[in-house]
């Protein structure tokens, strides 16, 4: 409102159009801002002095208002942060598995199964060329790197029995960091391998041979598989002798001409665990803990999982 007693209305409604306009001047770029929708604003006053009056009126104005840590950029970069450390923890995962199956069966992916599902798998995910060429190499010990593989035992939460796989330049720390989740969860660090037994575990599907599900499982017994079960996808996964992995690959991928996406080694327990529903998330939440360390590879356990 017009602060004034002494003049006419016509008068209050001049000043008014000139305090108005004289506030435009002063913020013209803002209220184009604003009336192109290009920046949050909101309509204030501030009181002002006219020289041509000499008087004070209350003049609206825009005012660009920040709100910090609301921002959709700085919500994009929490997000790309999370995101990155994630994909880093997976290349480094994948890339040690890459040495490991290479330090194994060597670096050539036509006669290692293992190390053509890895790299598949690398492709797949966009690991960079020169990450996985470094793996190879560390694994043909080209690069001075010294990794050690070990595989902890132990008890989890509920006393369900843990194989846990690991690649590591420093034993001391994985170890450290793996006994520090068993003993927070429960569970210790003791001998448990005489509960499992190392298979070989081969997963694949009929590619483009169009064979039924009976004909892949048929085909699958006859390259030496034990057992054999059909997953939801549409592929058979398999479990064979440890030292048949590649035999049986070969047959599965030259005589019958299938595609192995998966071909490892596999702690299979003599007896499986029942577990609550509760018990099972306790587990859960240390399998999702041990995964989360960069140095293991993978983790086997004799618990059924719904």
């Amino acid at each position: 409102m017009i602060r004034a007693n002494t003049i006419s209305f016509t008068s209050h409604l001049t000043f008014l159009v000139k305090s108005a306009h004289y506030a435009c001047q002063r913020r013209g770029l803002a209220q184009r801002l604003m009336l192109e929708g290009a920046m949050p604003t909101f309509l204030t006053y501030t009181r002002m002095h006219c020289p041509a009056y000499g008087q004070h009126s209350w003049s609206p104005h825009v005012q660009q208002k920040r709100f910090a840590g609301h921002n959709k950029w700085s919500q994009i970069k929490r997000a790309k942060a999370v995101n990155d450390s994630k994909r880093g923890v997976m290349f480094t995962k994948l890339s040690l598995q890459i040495s490991s199956a290479v330090r194994d069966q060597g670096s050539d992916p036509v006669t290692n199964v293992h190390l053509s599902t890895l790299l598949e798998e690398a492709r797949k995910i966009n690991m960079p060329k020169a990450t996985v060429d470094k793996a190879v190499k560390r694994g043909r010990g080209e690069t001075g790197d010294l990794l050690h593989y070990e595989v902890y035992q132990g008890y989890g939460p509920h006393r369900v029995a843990l194989m846990i796989e690991t690649m590591t330049n420093n034993p001391n720390r994985t170890v450290k960091d793996i006994r520090s989740l068993l003993n927070r969860a429960g569970g210790s660090l003791t001998t448990v391998d005489w509960l499992f037994h190392k298979k070989g575990c081969i997963r694949f599907h009929g590619a483009s041979t169009q064979h039924t599900m009976d004909t892949l499982m048929e085909n699958a017994i006859e390259a030496g598989a034990e057992d054999i079960e059909d997953l939801e996808d549409g592929s058979v996964q398999l479990i064979c002798q440890f030292q048949e992995i590649r035999a049986v690959s070969d047959v599965l991928i030259h005589q019958c001409g299938y595609h192995i996406t998966q071909a490892e080694k596999y702690y299979m327990p003599d007896n499986v665990v029942t577990l609550t529903e509760e018990q099972e998330n306790d587990l859960t939440k240390l399998l999702d803990q041990l995964e989360d360390l960069e140095d293991v590879t993978q983790v086997h356990c004799n618990a059924q999982m719904t």
